[in-house]
């Protein structure tokens, strides 16, 4: 994440940042992947906390390279 973020651990693995739009999960240390990421999953749901546990889990379980939600 850019210097200019503010970030937070979530856990020891996980921590997020924002941009003033987006909140920002992520593995730090991990590389970056050595093939392009071309695909994107989509979750939708009324409840914004269940978005971010997912994230968070599968962050945590290396299902997913980063993840983000809105501000809003």
């Amino acid at each position: 994440m850019n210097q200019d973020k503010k970030t937070e651990a979530l856990s020891t693995n996980v921590i997020r940042g924002c941009d003033g739009y987006w909140e920002l999960f992520n593995r730090p240390g991990i590389p970056t992947p050595p093939y392009e990421i071309t695909g994107k999953y989509l979750f939708f749901s009324p409840n914004k906390e269940i978005l971010i546990d997912i994230a968070i889990e599968e962050l945590k379980n290396i299902g997913f390279h980063h993840a983000k939600t809105n501000m809003i």
